[in-house]
């Protein structure tokens, strides 16, 4: 399921407290925007309603409706596209939703008319008095039925509203074709019929029912019929229950809307033989191919993301699987694409940004990169606008990564990034490490690696930092045993770190008072110098040492700038660089 679907859910009558007033707010005037029709198809069209924004948006069998409501349908409707994992549908647009559409989203979307959506619209009075000549055959089919039979007409009381549904059912198990979905719509509209705001009317023959209709206003002016059963047996019914619905029930709307055809030509035929005022559009868009665009990868796309890895990053095989399998999420996967080519991506690694004693959502940017021959096109810079685009939609506060270079920190600065991540570094002589293991004789230990991990994180309490999760930790450790890291290990304390001609460099140094002893296990090693990578507050030296960069960081919540502005150079460790 895509994270589009994932706030979708099926409407429940309690929603109608907020569903109506957002169709109302839309101003439209067709069958799809009553939610007395949402509600009673719910079951058999797989309708499902979510608030995006404030925005009412139904989705009906994959389609979605445009964003309704008291909101930006543009900024919804981009967070649809963004979150979707497969070309967007949108139904039932009208003219000026379809204008909209290709003047806000110029050449996403290809829209066509839908004519079998088209909904019928009348005057109410048309209906009631059957006027001039167009309706002379409709009058006479009335006038037969009055001279012929023993009628009358009541409107829908909780007293007869089980012998009318007893008798539309009979017509239903009459009717010919499947009608199991129709059946399950009914028999939501009857048991909540009051609770739904339905408006119905009754005509009877010697008593017994013979027709029956009913329906919910769309809004002051519109009045929408749902549902129409006549007995064919009797000539006139079915003009009559119309004829009179409008008498009786309608005084008070200028247009009743009497739905769509659904491309049936017998039921068209009759349709245009109440000759509609309005025959209200409607428009089916379907979103382009995405290539060119951003969107977030889906399976068929890991080996062109593969592919374009190993291009900008040769090296191992093995890691670029692990990495695929047990650090890189789906959802955080984000490529740009042309036709089938994958030329541009990125990898958003969820991960916490802890201040003091409070946690920040975060994403940690990995991997960002284009096809060399694709470069500077813009493709990157569309693609870090999206990867903003989705931790706002997710309500993740921050995203930080770690330059390879220095030219790209300048890069990054263009797109919103600012530099909050540093770190000291300390090089000693091999003497000046023995000074500092001369007080303690090292021992190694079997610390398990979840208590490195929760050492790692009672050592870092007091430095605001980037915490991974056990998993990520472990997979980072891992990755780093494999491309030729050690680690040394003390009661207390480990360091991580690389050995090459004769020269140690420390890319972690966490310790709870244990420095001595790690400096013992480091001797271990036949070097002549070493490097350590260390925390800005790190007290591992007393002398003053060069700072450098190491991060960037762009806010992407309120709580995310909060945290942004109150950085005091905080740890980001060892993620991958």
């Amino acid at each position: 399921m895509s994270l589009l679907d994932d706030q979708f859910r099926p409407a429940l009558l309690s929603d109608r407290n907020w569903i109506y007033p957002a169709l109302r707010y839309s101003g439209r005037d067709s069958a799809e925007f009553c939610f007395g029709n949402i509600f009673i198809w719910t079951p058999a069209y797989r309708v499902a309603v979510a608030t995006i924004d404030g925005m009412l948006v139904i989705r009906s069998r994959g389609s979605y409706t445009v964003p309704a409501g008291d909101g930006d349908a543009g900024h919804v409707l981009q967070k649809m596209l963004d979150f979707s994992d497969k070309p967007l549908r949108l139904h039932g647009l009208d003219e000026v939703q379809k204008t909209w559409l290709e003047q806000r989203f110029p050449g996403v979307f290809t829209i066509t008319e839908n004519r079998a959506e088209f909904n019928y619209i009348y005057n109410v009075s048309d209906l009631a008095n059957l006027p001039g000549k167009k309706y002379h055959s409709k009058r006479n089919h009335c006038s037969y039925f009055e001279k012929t039979y023993d009628w009358s007409y009541q409107p829908v009381t909780r007293e007869n509203l089980a012998e009318a549904q007893a008798f539309v059912n009979r017509r239903m198990a009459e009717a010919e074709g499947d009608t199991v979905d129709e059946q399950l719509a009914l028999d939501l509209a009857f048991r909540d019929f009051f609770a739904l705001g339905f408006v119905g009317g009754i005509l009877r023959v010697d008593g017994k029912i013979v027709a029956f209709t009913a329906g919910e206003p769309v809004n002051s002016q519109v009045f929408c019929t749902h549902i129409e059963k006549a007995d064919p047996s009797i000539r006139g019914a079915y003009p009559m229950i119309n004829r009179e619905f409008a008498r009786n029930a309608l005084g008070a709307y200028k247009y009743v809307n009497r739905e769509e055809d659904m491309g049936i030509p017998g039921l068209r035929k009759a349709k245009k033989s109440y000759h509609p005022v309005i025959l209200a559009n409607s428009y089916l868009a379907v979103e382009n191919p995405r290539s060119g665009r951003p969107q977030v990868a889906d399976a068929t796309d890991k080996a062109g993301m593969k592919d374009l890895w190993n291009i900008a990053f040769p090296g191992d095989d093995r890691f670029l699987t692990d990495f695929f399998r047990f650090y890189s999420q789906p959802e955080g996967r984000l490529i740009l694409k042309d036709k089938d080519t994958v030329v541009s991506m990125l990898h958003l690694i969820p991960c916490t940004y802890r201040s003091q004693d409070r946690d920040y959502s975060a994403y940690y940017l990995y991997a960002a990169a284009t096809l060399p021959q694709e470069r500077k096109q813009g493709h990157m810079a569309e693609l870090l606008a999206y990867a903003k685009r989705l931790a706002e939609d997710r309500n993740v506060d921050l995203i930080f990564l770690a330059p390879a270079t220095e030219e790209l920190f300048s890069y990054y600065a263009k797109h919103g990034y600012q530099t909050v991540l540093y770190a000291k570094q300390l090089t000693i002589k091999r003497s000046d490490l023995e000074a500092l293991a001369s007080e303690t004789r090292a021992s190694a230990t079997s610390m398990a690696f979840q208590d490195s991990v929760s050492l790692r994180e009672r050592v870092l309490s007091q430095t605001d930092h980037v915490v991974h999760s056990a998993s990520q930790l472990q997979f980072l450790f891992y990755d780093h045993f494999r491309s030729g890291g050690k680690l040394a290990r003390v009661e207390n304390g480990y360091a991580l770190y690389t050995v090459e001609d004769r020269s140690v460099t420390v890319t972690e140094w966490i310790s709870d008072g244990a420095d001595a002893a790690l400096a013992a296990k480091l001797l271990e090693e036949p070097a002549d110098t070493y490097t350590f990578v260390l925390p800005t507050d790190s007290n591992l030296s007393e002398e003053p040492l060069p700072t450098r960069n190491v991060g960037m960081a762009l806010a992407t919540t309120e709580q995310g700038k909060e945290a942004l502005n109150q950085m005091n150079n905080p740890y980001l460790g060892f993620p991958l660089f």
